[in-house]
């Protein structure tokens, strides 16, 4: 037990401040026992051993078995007469095969009659036989001849652009003079862009659908406009003779058009291209013709235009020679047949 014994020194000497105080204390023995420190509790005793041990157990040892040799891996044959001293050769004599079972027999599933066996003739290597065995059918071979070569082929596009050129360039020609020259360089690209159904024969019913497509749409026209259409026709065929507009109608022209239009054109590249394909080859035909009055050219492109749909749908129904059957017809009644009206 302690007590405090306060002195004031205000005022004193010493140098003290005013006002400070000093308390001293004074230890009071306790049950006659006094001491000037503090008393250090004993320290309690250490286990060195103990205290290098881990606070957590540690993980046991990992163990690392011994690898076996490498002849104990290897798989003794079933069979062998001993076994085989590792690391020498295996002759041929001592290898012994795997015993394989014979696969169960098989029942057929319906009765078929035995194989008869084929006469001594054909059982000769290159008999007559033989020689039909193998010499393929006759209609794959003439399959295979009919198809085109492609080789013989160029695209069509092509072909276009060197008729455009050439109708370009024969502008100084008269106009008889350039349709000639015109329509044969279409039969020629079109032969040469496309060989006329080499398989297909021509069917007379199809024909008959195709002329019967051309009566059909060019007789109202001829009935309600036919001194327009006479009118058109003076315009864009201005031949001198009657021979010369029937040649060029019947022959050269839908020839022509049919076989590089309807033909190499429209198989390539579809309908719709046969169709712009017509229009465009149309306003390069009759410009030079119908260049001193528009209406006739403008009405020309779109007359050319309906009938090359109309053709062109023939051709993909009916065959290509329907569809030069058709514009034959429709030339005659729309081009030919006017200039004989009153």
């Amino acid at each position: 037990m302690m007590t405090d014994q306060s002195r004031d020194v205000a005022g004193g000497g010493g140098g003290m401040p005013p006002g400070f105080a000093v308390r001293l204390t004074v230890p009071l023995p306790h049950n006659e026992e006094a001491a000037d420190d503090l008393i250090r509790p004993p320290l309690p005793a250490v286990d060195a051993r103990a205290a290098r041990r881990p606070v957590t157990p540690g993980l046991p040892p990992l163990p690392h078995p011994m690898l076996p040799r490498p002849d104990a891996l290897k798989m003794s044959v079933p069979g062998a007469q001993g076994a085989v001293r590792p690391g020498r050769r295996v002759t041929p004599g001592e290898r012994v095969n795997f015993p394989v079972a014979e696969p169960p027999p098989v029942k057929p599933l319906t009765d078929s009659p035995p194989p008869v066996a084929p006469p001594a003739d054909e059982a000769v290597p290159g008999g007559p036989s033989a020689r039909q065995a193998v010499s393929p059918p006759v209609e794959d071979a003439e399959a295979e001849e009919a198809e085109p070569v492609a080789g013989l082929r160029i695209d069509p596009l092509f072909g276009f652009v060197l008729f455009g050129a050439l109708a370009l360039g024969t502008l100084y020609l008269d106009i008889e003079t350039r349709y000639t020259v015109l329509w044969t360089a279409l039969i020629l690209l079109g032969m040469t862009a496309h060989f006329i159904e080499p398989k297909a024969d021509p069917q007379p019913f199809n024909l008959i659908w195709g002329a019967g497509v051309g009566f059909v749409f060019s007789l109202p026209l001829l009935v309600l406009a036919g001194r327009g259409l006479a009118e058109t026709a003076a315009v864009l065929f201005p031949f001198e003779s009657r021979a010369g507009l029937f040649q060029a109608l019947v022959f050269a022209m839908p020839l022509g058009e049919t076989i590089f239009f309807r033909g190499a054109l429209q198989e390539r590249y579809g309908f719709t291209a046969s169709v712009a394909g017509a229009m465009v080859g149309s306003a390069l035909l009759f410009w030079p013709a119908a260049s001193g009055s528009l209406i006739y050219l403008v009405a020309g492109m779109i007359f050319s235009s309906v009938l090359a749909g109309i053709y062109s749908y023939v051709r993909s129904r009916y065959g290509l020679m329907a569809a030069y059957i058709c514009q034959v017809t429709a030339n005659l009644m729309l081009l030919f047949l006017p200039g004989f009206l009153p």
